[in-house]
């Protein structure tokens, strides 16, 4: 019996070891950046994609916007939410919180450059050309915006790749995350 409980005894031992020396090691670790910002650009001046070299630029962020003309009706403005600081992005999501008196968000355009190129608009989110099929991948956007009133509102938009909203949909089903983002809403108008 005690001959058995030796070599079971060695054998665990050594793969404590080498569990141990490699979480030591921390080869597991991520070497991504940590420090993300996310900006509401106003300005979009400077925020450019280049085709030749898939490669996009960010101009100076100004996150006010003087207007000398305010016409709520028909005074709109094309803004960036500027994600920097980030390595490898899957998706985004942001609430803008505001007062619809003064400022509301229309729409969300999630690929707002061309890639003539390959024929279709790009972000940051789809900026990698697929080797496979040598196209951008397709995002999925989406919005929840309250139609316009004056006083505090608040807003939802995100977008992911395509690809990623059909395993989450298949894993987790569309149901739960719509009423997810009910409870998230209705808290928030409620507070």
């Amino acid at each position: 019996m005690g001959r058995f409980n030796i070599p079971l005894l060695l054998l665990g031992l050594a793969l404590l070891t080498v569990a141990g020396t490699v979480l030591f090691l921390r080869p597991l670790a991520s070497q991504a950046v940590q420090s993300p910002s996310i900006s509401l650009d106003m300005v979009t001046t400077g925020n450019t994609y280049d085709e030749t070299t898939n490669t996009m630029a960010v101009g100076a962020i100004d996150n006010c916007l003087a207007s000398p003309t305010a016409n709520a009706t028909t005074h709109m403005h094309t803004t960036h939410l500027v994600i920097q600081n980030v390595e490898d992005l899957v998706g985004w999501q942001a609430r803008l919180n505001y007062d619809g008196g003064q400022m509301r968000p229309f729409s969300v355009n999630d690929t707002p450059f061309t890639d003539n190129n390959t024929g279709q608009n790009v972000s940051f989110l789809n900026l990698p050309i697929d080797p496979l099929i040598t196209l951008h991948r397709d995002t999925i956007a989406a919005a929840a915006i309250p139609p316009a009133a004056p006083g505090p509102q608040t807003a939802l938009i995100g977008a992911i790749p395509i690809t990623l909203a059909i395993i989450t949909i298949s894993i987790f089903g569309l149901e739960t995350r719509r009423k997810q983002l009910e409870t998230i809403t209705a808290e928030e108008f409620a507070a």
